[in-house]
């Protein structure tokens, strides 16, 4: 019999939860839906409990998220970002480079790339600038509102200041004789 010691049981739990976590991920990619833990312990011959014990541990790392009840799927976790260089040659065409590799494009390739990406960043734009706009009209027509509201208390309020012979009639505008402004 050997001894465990800590960072034995640590590597052994580890592995297991690696191995869960790549049969999770395995299982949802193939199945195009999310995994039960029933068939977690089916594909891995852990326990019940084990496997309940490591999802658990796996959600609290961020690793796994619950889809329903008893349904779970793998976080997607894509890879850290690489430095991305462009370098336009004078002939017109184009290297860039994205970590260690590297694309080189030729000029109706480049300007491809350009109207594509352009074109991304434009819609984006576009669909910031729709919700902006959105929101400052729906400011505008409350803002309105409250002008309407405004003017009419303020038409309520001056019918009742108003001398009793001009309760009711129309000040006189700037074109009719005698108006002062």
């Amino acid at each position: 019999m050997t001894a465990t010691t800590p960072s034995t049981r640590f590597d052994r739990a580890a592995s297991k939860r690696a191995q869960l976590l790549d049969t999770l991920t395995f299982l949802y990619h193939q199945r195009q839906r999310p995994i039960s833990p029933i068939e977690l312990e089916a594909e891995t011959g852990f326990t019940k409990e084990q496997t309940v014990e490591i999802l658990r541990v796996c959600r609290e790392r961020g690793q796994v998220f619950i889809v329903g009840r008893g349904l779970y799927a793998p976080v997607v976790q894509h890879a850290p970002p690489r430095a991305i260089s462009l370098t336009m040659l004078h002939d017109g065409s184009a290297k860039i480079e994205i970590g260690d590799e590297l694309l080189s494009l030729g000029p109706l390739e480049y300007r491809t790339l350009t109207r594509l990406v352009g074109g991304i960043a434009s819609e984006t734009a576009m669909l910031a600038a729709e919700g902006n706009t959105a929101t400052k009209l729906s400011a505008m027509a409350a803002s309105a509102h409250r002008n309407d509201e405004l003017l009419k208390r303020m038409a309520e309020l001056l019918a009742a200041v108003a001398p009793k012979g001009q309760r009711g009639k129309q000040p006189k505008s700037a074109s009719q004789p005698g108006a002062i402004y």
